[in-house]
């Protein structure tokens, strides 16, 4: 299912029972290498995205062009939104839904300028697919100015 691309919460943004991530889940292993400026963020706000390369193969490493956005519902980190690598737009999700959209690959290493969700104030994290390799990053969204 293809959702309309948004800057504003995700429909029923409460029903995926976000709350922020506890400490535990804010240090997060990653095999590719990611950084995020600023940090910490205001919702809404647009942010730079460095994506490195897939260890297993760093001189020639492609990038989904989406971004997962995810939340910690208390027990797992459920993604709640797609972030777009090109242009910034925001697509919100709905529980049990798989929000998708068409895009294609990216090379990396790269920085994208991505818009953050409108989201409540809190610890989320980031999930980026490189060649198959999975990178992880927590973000923490204050308050939009």
């Amino acid at each position: 299912m293809s959702t309309a691309p948004s800057t504003t919460r995700a429909d029923g943004y409460t029903e995926f029972g976000c709350e922020s991530a506890p400490v535990g889940q804010r240090t997060l292993e990653s095999v590719i290498p990611l950084a995020f400026d600023p940090q910490p963020v205001a919702a809404g706000a647009e942010a730079a995205l460095s994506v490195g390369a897939a260890p297993t193969r760093p001189d020639d490493s492609a990038a989904g062009s989406g971004v997962q956005w995810a939340c910690w519902n208390g027990t797992a980190w459920v993604g709640s939104h797609m972030l777009d690598l090109y242009g910034g737009r925001v697509f919100p999700g709905k529980p049990g839904v798989t929000t998708t959209y068409g895009g294609v690959a990216v090379w990396v290493p790269a920085t994208f300028f991505i818009t953050t969700p409108d989201v409540p104030p809190g610890w989320y994290r980031l999930r980026v697919d490189v060649m198959g390799e999975f990178g992880y990053l927590a973000v923490e969204v204050v308050e939009a100015g």
